[in-house]
């Protein structure tokens, strides 16, 4: 999947690390200085910002992000209402 998103000429962001150090929105503090598109993250991760009740949208401009990617287990309800309600609208 890398290799056939770099021929359509995307850039790559890969983090190596814990997405929670030293806080919850290490990962989304990322998305607006490299003009993130896609964002992928696993449910446990979605899960941390609610427990954290931190709302990304507030925080950082995200305004380049067209989609999240999930990775892993599958969503829970309660993640898809936190991301409608604390990243964005994405149509």
């Amino acid at each position: 999947m890398v290799s056939a998103i770099s021929v359509k000429g995307a850039q790559i962001v890969l983090f190596d690390g814990s997405p929670t150090y030293p806080g919850i929105e290490r990962l989304w503090s990322v998305c607006e200085p490299y003009g993130v598109t896609h964002f992928g993250a696993s449910p446990k991760y979605f899960g941390a910002n609610i427990a954290s009740n931190f709302s990304p949208q507030n925080s950082f401009g995200l305004e380049k992000l067209r989609s999240l990617l999930s990775t892993g287990s599958p969503l829970l309800p309660e993640h898809y209402s936190w991301i409608y309600s604390n990243v964005k609208i994405l149509f």
